[in-house]
């Protein structure tokens, strides 16, 4: 027995390629005619069309009434974007392994919406990030979907709590340094308003601005101009204290063969041990005035000032080097049968080190002038009636140590006059510095690495200006750590760009001694470009590149896509900058 006609009728939509390139979509009905005994199609709608090149829908015009006059309105889809600051955003992150790090450390949207805030930063010089909303309307971002408030307020939660993550795109960062990198490692402050912050304490301020502080220990590539880890800690922790744990996360990032370069504040003899057991080579600051290098300084004193160990290249230093053994002392945190000593003794260990001491004569000049300077202004305070306790403890101090200040006979007044002997001991230290390392012999070289040290002090002042870390605006602990997630990308996009575009000013205007390229109008438009860099800031550089726009423009004929005008100077240097024009 056949089934009872229901006389349903069956919706369909249909996708027709045409010759042009559009695709039609149609609504289509179908039903079943019981007399012809076969399904009939009863309509054939057509409701939109997607245009060549485009994946969005555009809806037909509704068919015109009978009577109804034609409407003159033509169907227009246009956008217009500043995209040449985008594209360059974009080729720094591939070029220098950004955006690869990133998409190997989590999910694809995930590390879209990470590209498109970092770029966002960096683009803005630091701008607050509830302003990527209105900025994204007219910058083409990774994240295409668009980024809402909850959107980066739900990122910066997810990844700072995600501690997986952040410790795979330090592996990721850390995998292409080599062999045997140049790390510097130093730490910075950052103030916040929050009391939420568990980390928030009151310590030394580097801004000086009175409020609670949170530590931030990164290590530096110096050679790639890349930030490579971080780390944060609470901000009353000295800097001697941060140093063994940071190795301990260096081992887990693969960097046992990594030299580390500190600066002064890292040279606590259980620091220097720490990386001699560690097998780490490493290059510190050190103060003169410790007495086993104030003791080698004494003995050299006079080997100091000869041609052989001037360099005019590292500012006319005097460079020396003691090659020794150094006593270490140090706690067992195990019991050794084998050595006879008992968990908690004490234990004598012996290393080699290279201590490089440092002669500078115009820095003995300046630091024996500002020291003279301090004490004569204090003499003549206290002379011109001023009471010792009006005086400030740094004056007070500067007073007691070089002034012999006695009471006047008959008068009561007071009698100053200089202690020539503390002055001329405090002035035998001037212009000397030291460096102690494990592994490199050369004095040369350990100051030319040192020296490299200089760009995380770079680093840090990029990110408090230009990254929006000086104070950063957040309430709880784990979104200050996506927060400086974010931060750490956005630096790194930033500090590639600049590398590039220093090397790229070291070479304009040179001959090469390639013909095509030694003309006299290459050689003219590259110095042209060399001045402009020269006298624009890199943020300036960025918002002149933001300036230029795409329009694009689709009817239902056919599609349109332009770009602003750039001059021959802006293609150079996007030219030279590795972009495909």
């Amino acid at each position: 027995m056949s089934r009872p006609y229901t006389g349903k009728v069956i919706k369909h939509r249909k996708e027709i390629l045409q010759k042009n390139g559009d695709t039609y979509i149609y609504d289509q009905e179908f039903q079943y005619d019981p007399l012809l005994k076969k399904t009939l199609r009863i309509s054939n709608k057509l409701v939109a069309k997607i245009p060549k090149g485009s994946d969005k829908e555009v809806p037909t015009r509704p068919k015109r009434k009978p009577g109804e006059k034609t409407a003159s309105k033509t169907e227009v889809v246009a956008t217009r974007e500043h995209t040449d600051l985008c594209d360059i955003l974009a080729h720094v992150g591939e070029a220098s392994g950004i955006d690869q790090a990133i998409r190997a450390s989590t999910d694809e949207s995930t590390a879209l919406k990470l590209m498109s805030l970092a770029r966002f930063l960096v683009a803005t010089g630091g701008d607050t990030l509830p302003h990527v909303e209105t900025w994204q309307l007219t910058h083409p971002m990774p994240y295409a979907e668009g980024i809402s408030e909850d959107i980066y307020y739900n990122l910066c939660k997810e990844i700072g709590t995600d501690e997986s993550f952040r410790q795979r795109l330090f592996l990721e960062c850390c995998n292409s340094l080599g062999p045997h990198p140049l790390l510097a490692f130093d730490s910075t402050t950052e103030s916040t308003y929050s009391e939420c912050q568990i980390e928030a304490r009151y310590g030394y301020n580097k801004a000086g601005d009175g409020l609670k502080t949170i530590k931030l220990l990164t290590l530096y590539s110096v050679d790639n101009r890349q930030p490579v880890a971080f780390a944060k800690q609470p901000g009353n922790l000295s800097d001697v204290s941060s140093l063994v744990s940071t190795m301990a996360q260096m081992e887990a990032l693969g960097l046992q063969g990594a030299e580390i370069v500190t600066d002064n504040g890292y040279y606590a003899e259980e620091n220097l041990l720490a990386m001699c057991l560690a097998g780490f080579h490493f290059i510190t600051l050190a103060k003169p005035s410790l007495s086993w290098i104030k003791k080698e300084i004494e003995a050299h004193r006079e080997e100091f000032v000869d041609i052989d160990n001037r360099r005019s290249e590292l500012g006319g230093t005097y460079c020396y080097s003691v090659p020794l053994m150094h006593a270490f002392k140090r706690t067992r945190k195990y019991a050794s049968q084998k050595k006879g000593l008992k968990k908690g003794d004490l234990e004598d260990i012996s290393k080699r080190l290279y201590l490089h001491l440092y002669f500078n004569p115009s820095k003995k000049e300046k630091e024996d002038a500002s020291l003279f300077d301090n004490v004569a202004e204090v003499k003549h305070l206290i002379e011109s009636g001023v009471e010792l306790g009006e005086l400030s403890n740094e004056a007070l101090r500067i007073a007691e140590k070089y002034l012999i200040i006695a009471r006047k006979r008959g008068s009561g007044g007071l009698s100053v006059a200089y202690n020539k002997r503390k002055l001329d001991e405090a002035c035998k230290l001037h212009g000397f510095f030291a460096l102690v390392a494990n592994h490199e012999k050369d004095r040369f070289v350990a100051l030319e690495k040192y020296r490299k040290r200089e760009r995380v002090e770079e680093y840090f002042k990029l990110a408090k200006n230009d990254a929006d870390a000086a104070r950063p605006r957040v309430w709880y602990a784990d979104h200050l750590m996506g927060r400086m997630i974010l931060q750490f990308i956005a630096l790194a996009y930033e500090d590639y760009l600049r590398y590039e575009i220093g090397k790229m000013k070291a070479i304009l205007g040179k001959e090469t001694g390639d013909v095509a390229h030694d003309t006299p109008e290459r050689l003219k438009l590259e110095r042209d470009l060399k001045k402009w860099l020269d006298k624009t800031s890199f943020s300036n550089i960025l918002r002149w590149f933001d300036a230029y726009e795409t329009t694009a423009v689709s009817t239902s004929i056919r599609n349109w896509r332009w770009n602003s005008a750039t001059t021959k100077r802006d293609r150079l240097f996007l030219k030279m900058l590795g972009l495909k024009l």
